[in-house]
């Protein structure tokens, strides 16, 4: 009797065993709010959401949310493309006159801007901001001394490039004549600038550029007659190196002293090599001073 007990026990036993798995194999438990997401660390939810901005990025799920509420933007999304008005921008400005920056405020942002590269909008606006103004002029001449002074400081004990002229030294074309590097001496004889840098040098882009004044016409005066006149006034010779016209390739160049095409009176015209014509170019308002004064 006592083992048909036991084989009664045991089979009643196996069939609750096998009841209870079935049972709870077809209960519904509830879905977690969070899973995990092992490539951040963080916990997403079952029903992603993507950022209301339109950017495409689906938001992170973070544990405080279950008891704040998801988030409709990512962090800095909220006023993409979004501007102020200009009230609200002088309102603004009024409200932090006067005030300046902890020193921890600044290496936070400065930490957070280290490596951030500008887009070309801001690029392109800061340059029109800055263009032909003096650091006076954009930060303050208390800011634009401390500024200089970093300058000054970053760069002492820094060695030069190798492309830097040092005071002392002499230039390789010193006691030539510009004849001895042209042509074949000359290191740029042979070669080319390419389509986008004359078109970065040429034009409104060029620092020289006067508005166009080299396509105004001359004088009826300016005769070959006249050129002549005032070359065999200057001996035909250069006025600024005393370079005979002979042992030049070209012609002694005829410079108007003024820059005034019309002005063709022979005190305003004076004789000059094509390499010393080509440098006065530059710095016009000294040249004008220095001839009136030869």
């Amino acid at each position: 009797m006592n083992n048909k007990y036991v084989t009664l026990i045991t089979v009643l036993g196996i069939a609750v065993f096998f009841y209870s798995n079935i049972a709870v194999s077809r209960v519904e438990f509830p879905k977690p709010l969070f899973r995990e997401q092992p490539e951040s660390g963080f916990f997403i939810g079952e029903d992603m959401k993507l950022c209301e901005c339109g950017c495409g990025q689906e938001i992170i799920f973070k544990p405080r949310h279950k008891y704040t509420g998801t988030p409709r933007f990512i962090m800095g999304h909220c006023f993409r493309d979004k501007h102020h008005t200009k009230e609200a921008n002088e309102l603004n400005r009024q409200a932090h006159l006067g005030k300046k920056h902890s020193e921890e405020t600044k290496k936070k942002i400065s930490k957070r801007n280290m490596g951030r590269i500008a887009s070309e909008k801001a690029k392109e606006t800061i340059k029109k901001q800055r263009t032909g103004k003096t650091w006076e002029e954009i930060y303050g001449i208390e800011k634009a001394k401390k500024t200089r002074e970093k300058l000054s400081k970053s760069l002492t004990g820094r060695p030069a490039p190798k492309t830097a002229f040092k005071k002392g030294n002499i230039t390789w074309n010193t006691g030539l004549h510009p004849e001895c590097y042209q042509g074949k001496n000359n290191p740029f004889y042979g070669k080319q600038h390419t389509n986008e840098t004359i078109q970065k040098i040429s034009g409104e882009n060029n620092v020289n550029w006067q508005g166009g004044i080299s396509f105004e016409p001359y004088s009826l005066n300016w005769t070959n007659i006249l050129r002549n006149q005032v070359r065999y006034r200057d001996n035909y010779k250069c006025q600024l190196c005393g370079v005979l016209g002979i042992k030049c390739k070209r012609k002694l160049c005829v410079h108007h002293i003024d820059y005034n095409k019309k002005n063709c009176k022979e005190d305003n015209l004076i004789s000059l090599c094509s390499n010393c014509h080509s440098k006065t170019n530059n710095n016009r308002k000294y040249w004008i001073k220095y001839f009136n004064e030869m």
